[in-house]
């Protein structure tokens, strides 16, 4: 039964899912100004495809890809700051 269930709204589950993994990066901010709350779907969009791409891996190929595609996003992220002049 709740195989079934599963099976049948699957993508509604995926998509809930790609939403909610953009939503928590909102956080990101240590102050939610009028502005950042009324712009957060224009904010949180490239983490919301980025969901996508993860889900779609992880479903296409197994775990260790969607994680993997994870860990290149925020490492390239992370060297992006790193070489920004403070």
């Amino acid at each position: 039964r709740v195989a079934h269930w599963w099976t049948a709204h699957f993508p509604v589950v995926f998509y809930i899912a790609s939403v909610a993994f953009a939503a928590i990066h909102i956080f990101n901010f240590e102050e939610f100004p009028l502005r950042v709350i009324l712009l957060a779907p224009l904010i949180t969009l490239p983490q919301f495809v980025l969901g996508l791409g993860m889900g779609y891996l992880r479903m296409r190929f197994g775990f260790w890809y969607g994680y993997f595609f994870h860990v290149l996003n925020n490492g390239f992220a992370v060297g992006v700051y790193l070489l920004l002049p403070q």
